[in-house]
């Protein structure tokens, strides 16, 4: 599976070699290295592959690919098998951006490489998996919604729910975010 979603020079000379050597050469954070099972991509060492990986492009793909095993949108909808609605509420933090660890962060600096956005890995993740979206972010502000995202506000949100009942403490908390 890893050869056809991953298609980098590094994946392709790794073809028919055996498990120790493929989790060699992707590492696992602070783990010890299996020689029966493939790591999960998504526990890929950056800082252990990036020795072997010298073209930035092949090295951004391969680390988008790691971080895609991980990353979650806050509610993905399915409409179909492949297509889907991807909801990012956004209330009181603002987007992630990835690496996130400071050795991570380091190897990007070293490689002059700009952090990738929380949704921009979200996107590629369902992409890679041959799904189809339509991207909604439910934002605070007018105008800070990601690339490729239709924006809703929260008031617009909340204001169109039947609150009717709805705890005084709940009420109160609420009213911050509808005017």
């Amino acid at each position: 599976m890893i050869t056809q979603l991953l298609d980098t020079a590094d994946v392709r000379a790794l073809g028919g070699t055996s498990t120790a050597a493929w989790n060699e050469h992707f590492g696992r954070a602070g783990k010890t290295l299996s020689t029966k099972h493939m790591q999960s991509r998504g526990s890929w060492a950056l800082t252990r592959y990036d020795p072997h990986i010298a073209d930035d492009d092949e090295f951004v793909k391969t680390t988008r690919f790691k971080w895609s095993w991980k990353i979650k949108p806050d509610l993905v909808v399915h409409t179909t098998l492949d297509h889907a609605l991807v909801i990012e509420a956004k209330l009181e933090s603002g987007e992630g951006r990835y690496p996130a660890n400071t050795a991570d962060r380091a190897v990007f600096i070293h490689r002059q490489l700009d952090p990738v956005p929380q949704t921009a890995l979200q996107q590629h993740m369902l992409k890679v998996l041959g799904v189809t979206t339509k991207s909604v972010c439910v934002v605070n502000k007018a105008n800070i919604a990601p690339t490729g995202f239709q924006q809703l506000l929260w008031y617009e949100v909340f204001a169109a729910l039947d609150l009717t009942g709805l705890p005084t403490f709940a009420a109160t908390w609420l009213k911050q975010y509808v005017p």
